[in-house]
């Protein structure tokens, strides 16, 4: 049984008013112990736990981080506190694949399954895109789609890659992030020493280093990232994301001083809470903008849920006093954008109508690992990429 099965056949019983993304989370909680394991689940997208809930994502990555603080006993507990008359609907909803679960062992065995549910999906290895190390051709000004085969590339190439991913271990989620850094400025000396790194490698030993780590070679056209922004804009607008706000005009200009603000940290952005939407019943949790951001186009009651009912870029402006964008520090401003555009490509899929959500993957890092502003605006280009390249 998978995460999404378990979690479903769950919440009909005991989820209560809860949202389903909040009760997935719920249940992860009280099945692990330690402060490393919930600070982890807490900080969690809500939208990534409905994706799980879906089937849309795997919990592998997170049943990874978490394998090591899992107290079954907890969750046994946790289930012993409902009423006889639950924990019946639970046998009978479970009964299929624990045949001997009852009333008086229906805490164990749950516990159990939901256990064997989380170390099988850490078990799990990441699929490869392309069969065969295939992957397509990545070129600036070649808009071949002829494919790349790790076999076809010297063994001099291949060689290179495995030092520069052997170096460069502890950053290999930032190894997407190489190819914006590549095509966008690829003469630069980068704050990330990756970057730099990466740049100075040749086009085969570029190429080897994606194909085996499994990252897709992407395809850049010319002045992507200013066609990308322009279709950004339309649809922030189509989703009610802004009133009457363009900061991201001159092809996104604030956004862009990231560059001249490379090592300004992030870290400070995490601190800050956003409106929490309905749902959630703690009011002290920290809430992420890419949640809010979600909820405000998922729910969109009429815009009246209780902060005013501004939409979320508006809100940040008006929240961190960023007036206008004269007045504002500039490398602030870059730093809220980058993050409003990164946290607003997760959602606006949601109604997107030029590609399937289901077709779409993203290769920017979590903003927990996103360390300076560079990292922040590399990974919103990149996030720009996944929802409006066409390759």
């Amino acid at each position: 049984m998978e995460f999404f099965e378990f979690v479903n056949r769950l919440y009909p019983i005991v989820g209560g008013d809860r949202s389903k993304d909040v009760f997935a989370q719920d249940l992860f909680l009280n099945m692990t112990d330690g402060e490393d394991a919930g600070s982890t689940i807490e900080e969690m997208q809500l939208s990534t736990y409905r994706s799980y809930c879906s089937g849309e994502r795997s919990i592998s990555r997170l049943a990874r981080k978490i394998r090591k603080d899992l107290e079954p006993f907890i969750f046994e507990e946790y289930i012993k506190e409902l009423n006889d008359e639950l924990s019946v609907s639970i046998c009978e909803a479970f009964f299929d694949d624990i045949p001997d679960i009852n009333e008086y062992n229906v805490g164990e065995k749950l516990s159990e399954l939901f256990k064997n549910i989380i170390c099988s999906a850490a078990e799990q290895k990441r699929k490869p895109k392309k069969k065969s190390n295939q992957t397509k051709q990545t070129s600036v000004n070649n808009k071949s789609n002829d494919s790349v085969v790790l076999e076809e590339l010297s063994e001099n190439a291949k060689d290179e890659a495995r030092r520069f991913s052997i170096e460069h271990e502890s950053e290999r989620e930032f190894f997407a992030l190489c190819q914006v850094a590549c095509t966008l400025n690829p003469m630069h000396n980068h704050v990330r020493k990756l970057y730099t790194d990466y740049n100075m490698c040749s086009h085969d030993t570029r190429n080897a280093i994606l194909i085996m780590n499994d990252i897709p070679v992407l395809f850049f056209e010319d002045d992507w990232e200013c066609k990308y922004l322009e279709l950004f804009r339309e649809d922030i607008r189509k989703q009610h994301l802004m009133q009457g706000i363009d900061l991201l005009y001159e092809g996104g200009k604030y956004l862009q001083k990231a560059m001249e603000y490379p090592e300004n940290h992030v870290s400070d952005l995490y601190k800050y809470a956003f409106p929490t939407i309905g749902g959630n019943k703690n009011q002290n949790k920290r809430g992420k903008l890419v949640d809010f951001i979600d909820q405000y186009v998922y729910k969109n009651e009429n815009l009246t849920f209780g902060y005013g009912g501004e939409p979320p870029l508006q809100w940040m402006i008006n929240a961190f006093d960023l007036t206008n964008a004269e007045n504002c520090p500039e490398n602030q401003l870059a730093i809220w954008l980058n993050l409003f555009v990164y946290s607003a490509c997760y959602v606006i899929p949601r109604n997107y109508n030029r590609r399937d959500p289901a077709d779409l993957s993203f290769l920017a890092p979590d903003t927990e690992e996103i360390e300076t502003l560079e990292d922040l605006y590399y990974s919103a280009l990149l996030n720009l990429h996944s929802i409006y390249s066409q390759d």
